[in-house]
Formats: C-alpha cells, sequence, structure tokens
C-alpha cells in the first residue's frame, strides 16, 4: 500500500503468482475500496496452520531465520550451473527457455559470481501464520471480481477450490502446466488475454 502511495494509484488492479497471489488477496481484502480486480495465478490466499500448533512452527520459523542471516551464500561460478540448480528446485520451470528468462533479473555478477539478489528470507516459514478461520474471514470480505487462474498440475488442492468458493464474486481458469505455468510462451500469451479481459470487464 506505501507503493501504491507513493506512485499516486488511488484504485489500482492486482495481479499475483503463488505467495504473490496471497498477498494479493489480502490486501483486496484489507482495503476493498482502493482494488478494482484481483488476478492470481496458482494460488489464493496464505497458508494456515491449527492454532495449537504455532508454538512448535513459530519457534521453527525463527530457528530459521536465525541460520539464514548466519549463511553467507557461494554464489554460482557459471551462470549455467544457477540454471541448472533452479530446474531442479521444488517448483522445477516449464524448460530450460524459462529458467534463463527468470536467472536474468534474479542474478547478479560480483567478483566472478554469479549471486542472487532476492532476499532469501523469503523462501522460509513464516513466523505467524493465520488460523483457517482468520484465512475464510478474509477471503469473503474481497469486494472486487477475483480470476484465478490455476496450473493442472500445480499446488492446488481441494482446500484450495473450497477456499475460492468463499470470494464473492470470482471465476476460475485452469490451464495445462504445472506451477510455473505462466513462464511457458503459449500459455503466457493465454493468460495475459484473460487477465486483460478480466481487467476490462472490472473497469466499465
Amino acid at each position: 500500500m506505501a507503493l501504491a502511495d507513493h506512485l499516486g494509484l488511488e484504485r489500482f488492479h492486482l495481479l499475483g503468482h503463488s505467495m504473490g497471489a496471497s498477498v494479493c488477496s489480502l490486501i483486496a481484502s484489507l482495503f476493498p475500496e482502493r482494488v478494482l480486480s484481483v488476478s492470481l495465478l496458482d494460488g489464493i490466499a496464505p497458508l494456515t496452520d491449527e492454532p495449537a500448533d504455532l508454538p512448535k512452527l513459530m519457534a521453527l520459523a525463527m530457528q530459521q531465520y536465525q541460520r539464514v542471516s548466519q549463511k553467507r551464500s557461494v554464489g554460482y561460478s557459471r551462470f549455467e550451473d544457477a540454471i541448472e540448480a533452479r530446474m531442479q528446485g521444488r517448483f522445477p520451470l516449464p524448460d530450460q527457455v524459462s529458467a534463463v528468462a527468470l536467472l536474468k533479473r534474479a542474478l547478479t555478477m560480483r567478483g566472478q559470481r554469479w549471486y542472487w539478489h532476492t532476499d532469501p528470507r523469503l523462501r522460509l516459514a513464516s513466523v505467524l501464520r493465520l488460523s483457517n478461520a482468520q484465512v475464510q474471514a478474509l477471503l469473503k470480505h474481497i469486494q472486487a471480481p477475483v480470476l484465478v487462474c490455476l496450473a493442472e498440475n500445480g499446488i492446488a488442492t481441494e482446500v484450495t477450490y473450497s477456499l475460492i468458493k468463499l470470494v464473492p464474486n470470482h471465476r476460475i481458469d485452469v490451464k495445462a502446466g504445472q506451477h510455473h505455468f505462466h513462464m511457458k510462451n503459449e500459455t503466457a500469451a493465454q493468460l495475459a488475454c484473460l487477465i486483460n479481459e478480466h481487467i476490462t470487464t472490472a473497469i466499465r
């Protein structure tokens, strides 16, 4: 919201993938008067936990934060090594072309080695997670039209679909591919058409 204020955007559209989709849902719920439309790619809401599990999970998350703050990245000697590592990640990219496109903006050369310039804490567990009831309440409060584009072999589960149903004004579209389906050229073009149509309809 600070960024929107800085840019002078009184009302705006939201587009997010995965964790970014969760952030979009939260913003749309908390500031409904400022959000014109929401487009989500293979995601809908933050992960939830049972309240009884909070002490254990919170301690684990804090330990992870402590370890990552003490760890120094050794980087990669070759750009190709970084591509291979990213292709073998938890959520593999559809092809090498996608990996190159992503890494061109995600890596920085320092001292003859390639380093990620993203914050490593983004991959850690959240220190504090919401309960399922809290997430449900947030989703029910979204007023803007929501387009949820899911990957056929992505991360969506039965729980995902049950959460989507709580959003008052939503529609779902499923495309072939895995979690990073939007990185494949053909699918990206299809998604772009869907999202443009969604945004155009929202501002009529």
